[in-house]
């Protein structure tokens, strides 16, 4: 199809003893619209809080171009 492609992306609380982070869910819940859930620990302070209470951001990075 001609349709641009999107992502959502969810990041999911990890409270296991573990603590790691991982890809979950991969989705395409309809044509090129896709559902991404990331676990991790990083974001388990961030729950049930407003924009004013949280304590910290995430901050997304463009992936660098690949060299020829």
């Amino acid at each position: 199809t001609n349709e641009q492609r999107s992502i959502e992306v969810r990041y999911v609380c990890n409270e296991k003893p573990n603590g790691v982070t991982y890809l979950g869910e991969l989705l395409e819940p309809s044509t090129c619209h896709y559902s991404l859930q990331i676990v991790t620990p990083l974001v388990c302070g961030f729950a049930g809080k407003t924009k004013e209470q949280q304590i910290g951001r995430i901050y997304c990075k463009p992936k660098a171009d690949r060299l020829a």
